[in-house]
């Protein structure tokens, strides 16, 4: 029996894998990695629907700025539970592409996947959870969890329905998110937005994280963590997440040599886009940014995020660039073929509204 369950969210680069991987190696948590975003995706498809029958359940994530009808969608969102009739996907292709996606991270997960299942998004992540389980063999454990991106908005109503549910919310400095997201363009440009969709669903996230913080639902449930902290000071920011899950904190967590691949069977060595393997938790991709994105990129970073990054502790820096040249990049990288987006596709709109 699962005593508690643990949802952990942040965006793509941010150093989220690398928080999973650390409380995976608890000996008695269990975490899969990257491989339940379509249930999640449900999950909001069906809270929306019940309420706008005509919604779209392929679009992706929103980040709800500028738009009258996406920031009802966030209240809805907000406001859901996970108890709604399942609605938008066919269990068979909705198996497959979980499957798919647990091929990335969580490999040892994709033989169970055919037991995923229900007719609530309650019964989907039930099953995906006993499922985590049973392939880690971690029943009487304690703590099971995911960590999957872009599921923050859903983060009250899962808190609803799971009482003993526990949240993590993991922040990376903006900038050096977008610098490891460029930097993966050739290795694999599927696993990139663009860059403002990115940045308005950083600046989000520590929206919400704020509102998490006192909300009646999550008080004392929820956590939110900075990359820069976790590489920085290990022991300590395990030592709270530890604290959060009601768990003895545990050296294996800051052991890097024994983080686990659960593809390959054998020692995770990470997936950064600039060092061939971790082989311990340092903190040289701290500030990287500054070696590898151009100014008119980082300024586009702190255009759109200075405010919540000075709330959480990162210093405004970029180096000074001219508003053509910020243009310039937003043209470039909105004619990319990328595999998301959620702004408009529009420069010019989306440089005067963030400079409103």
């Amino acid at each position: 029996m699962i005593a508690t369950r643990l949802f952990a969210t942040g965006i793509a680069r941010g150093g989220t894998s690398l928080v999973g991987r650390m409380v995976d190696a608890h000996p008695r948590c269990a975490v899969a990695i990257d491989a339940y975003l379509h249930i999640f995706r449900a999950l909001r498809n069906s809270i929306v629907l019940a309420r706008e029958p005509d919604f779209d359940p392929s679009r992706p994530m929103e980040d709800f700025y500028f738009d009258a009808a996406q920031r009802r969608r966030l209240d809805i969102l907000l406001e859901g539970s996970i108890d709604v009739p399942f609605a938008g996907t066919a269990a068979a292709s909705l198996r497959e592409a979980i499957r798919r996606r647990a091929g990335d991270e969580s490999g040892d997960l994709a033989p169970f996947v055919d037991a995923i299942g229900g007719d609530t998004p309650r019964a989907l992540i039930d099953s995906a959870f006993a499922q985590i389980a049973c392939a880690r063999a971690a029943e009487s454990l304690g703590v099971v969890g995911v960590k999957d991106l872009w599921i923050a908005d859903l983060f009250p109503a899962l808190a609803r329905g799971y009482p003993e549910a526990r949240f993590v919310q993991i922040f990376r400095d903006p900038r050096d998110v977008v610098a490891s997201a460029l930097g993966f363009l050739p290795i694999d440009h599927t696993q990139v937005g663009h860059v403002l969709s990115m940045l308005r669903h950083w600046r989000k996230a520590v929206a919400l994280a704020g509102v998490y913080a006192t909300h009646p639902d999550l008080a004392g449930r929820f956590l939110a963590v900075r990359y820069e902290d976790v590489v920085d000071r290990p022991e300590a920011e395990l030592r709270r997440i530890c604290a959060l899950l009601a768990i003895a904190w545990d050296p294996a967590t800051i052991a890097a040599a024994t983080f686990k691949d659960y593809n390959s069977g054998g020692a995770w060595r990470g997936n950064s886009t600039f060092e061939p393997a971790l082989d311990k938790i340092s903190r040289s991709p701290v500030g990287r940014w500054r070696g590898k994105i151009a100014p008119a990129v980082a300024a586009l970073g702190e255009l759109v995020c200075g405010a919540e990054m000075r709330a959480c502790g990162y210093a405004l820096e970029a180096p000074p660039a001219a508003d053509s040249e910020i243009l310039a990049f937003l043209r470039a990288d909105g004619a990319r073929t990328l595999s998301w987006r959620s702004d408009t596709g529009a420069p010019e709109t989306a440089r005067a509204r963030e400079r409103a």
